[in-house]
């Protein structure tokens, strides 16, 4: 799917989000990705995601 896609369908989400639930939960950015990493047991390792996010927030800052 093109990004142009994927970002219009994001901000539609996020869209349609703030006007079903409160505003805390709402997602201030979403990140799209291709796959998610998984452990070894199937599971979405949420622990290698969080890593990566600060990884990518470190190196915008420089």
């Amino acid at each position: 799917m093109p990004s142009s896609t994927l970002s219009r369908l994001a901000t539609i989400s996020v869209s349609s989000s703030r006007s079903r639930v409160s505003a805390y939960k709402v997602p201030k950015t979403v990140h799209l990705v291709s796959e998610l990493p998984l452990t070894q047991y199937g599971k979405i390792d949420k622990r290698r995601i969080r890593a990566q996010l600060i990884e990518e927030a470190r190196s915008l800052r420089g």
